[in-house]
């Protein structure tokens, strides 16, 4: 896991390309559609993968590894082929001047941290429990079947992707969007824990994977939109290295929150905080709601 992660250090420089190749005013729906492509493969991806491993046993995983590393060598040299550098300024800089830069550019960065704060721990701490113990809950201590588990897994998808295509375009305030999409995603916590209190079990589960994808599909996509907004191109590959670096850092964090939580006062009680988390996250992101814009004006001025 380690090398699987240190092979994707291009991330922020891939998205730092996304965001300048897309218009200003159409880049919240090209943010969903490069949602919506990735999620496709999780449609039919689960159902391969199980079949493997009924039929072959470990020896599906293998191949699904073998399988997964010839995609990857293909989707690397389409990348290669086909991505090309959007920031035409000089790049063989020192590290002196790289230092001067983010100065200069200083105040977009603080207003980008403040978005950071929210998407490297108050915005994962309201899914954390569900994130990290959710499938051990569902199966331990409501009983569910991994095939459930599993059309579980293809409805979400399936349910994010159509959300994705109704909202593509059609999101005018970005800003409103997350109160919204927090409360309805706190809103699938609780469902998912109000099977042990009064059962209707697959309902509720159901229920809980509607409401969460649906919900949970607008908030990349509107962060990445303000964050592009906030920082000036010269420096949208490092800010959101930057934004990388925290979101994995503090990913410990949550998840020692989540274990704590979750053996301190169980499964079903744990998923009942989430509505908590949720208020303190929105109410953190009204306050600085003005983020993007005030970064806009100072982009104006540079």
């Amino acid at each position: 896991m380690i090398l699987d992660n240190a092979f994707h250090f291009y991330q922020p420089a891939l998205t730092a390309i996304i965001m300048d190749s897309l218009p200003r005013d159409r880049a919240l729906m090209g943010f969903f559609a490069t949602q919506i492509f990735p999620s496709i493969p999780g449609l039919f991806a689960p159902l391969i993968g199980g079949i493997l491993y009924d039929k072959v046993g470990v020896n599906g995983i293998r191949i699904g590894y073998v399988i997964a590393g010839i995609i990857s060598s293909y989707v690397l040299y389409l990348r290669i082929k086909f991505l090309r550098e959007t920031l035409l300024k000089n790049t063989n800089r020192d590290l002196e001047h790289i230092f001067i830069e983010v100065f200069h550019y200083r105040y977009h960065f603080i207003n980008a941290m403040k978005i950071y704060v929210y998407t490297s721990f108050l915005g994962p701490l309201i899914t954390a429990v569900s994130s990290v113990y959710g499938m051990i809950y569902a199966y331990e201590i409501l009983g569910v079947s991994k095939t459930f588990l599993g059309l579980l897994s293809t409805l979400g998808t399936s349910i994010s992707i159509i959300s994705s295509l109704a909202l593509a375009g059609r999101i005018r305030n970005v800003r409103k969007v997350l109160p919204i999409s927090l409360s309805m995603v706190s809103l699938s916590q609780v469902l998912y824990a109000l099977p042990y209190y009064v059962g209707y079990r697959n309902i509720f589960l159901i229920a809980s994977t509607i409401v969460g994808s649906a919900a949970g599909v607008a908030i990349g996509p509107v962060i990445q939109t303000i964050i592009m907004n906030t920082l000036p191109r010269e420096v949208r590959g490092r800010g959101i290295g930057f934004q990388r670096v925290f979101e994995n850092a503090s990913a410990s964090i949550v998840t020692m929150v989540a274990g704590l939580l979750y053996i301190k006062l169980g499964g079903p009680r744990s998923l009942l905080l989430s509505p908590l988390f949720a208020t303190v996250a929105i109410s953190y992101l009204l306050f600085i709601t003005q983020v993007s814009s005030s970064a806009e004006d100072l982009n104006s001025k540079h």
